[in-house]
């Protein structure tokens, strides 16, 4: 099934973002919670993304993004 139907049928939703604040975001996790949990920059940009989209749930393998994540006030899946 092609992407444009899934859009259509409401199967899937196309979501907006504004890319300075989700820099912003990351930014501001990177000094707050960086150091403590070693996350890389483009994981820590990863949870930023989930933040402003605003989801309250974050999947993962990954230890050092679940602690960033987790410290970020997502309840962390894996």
């Amino acid at each position: 099934m092609k992407s444009s139907s899934l859009l259509s049928n409401g199967v899937l939703e196309r979501l907006t973002l504004v890319w300075p604040d989700v820099f912003a975001t990351a930014e501001a996790l990177s000094n707050s919670h960086g150091i403590s949990t070693l996350c890389r920059p483009l994981d820590t940009l990863h949870v930023a993304l989930a933040i402003e989209f605003g989801f309250k749930e974050f999947c993962t393998f990954d230890l050092r993004q679940s602690l960033m994540a987790s410290a970020a006030g997502l309840k962390v899946l894996s």
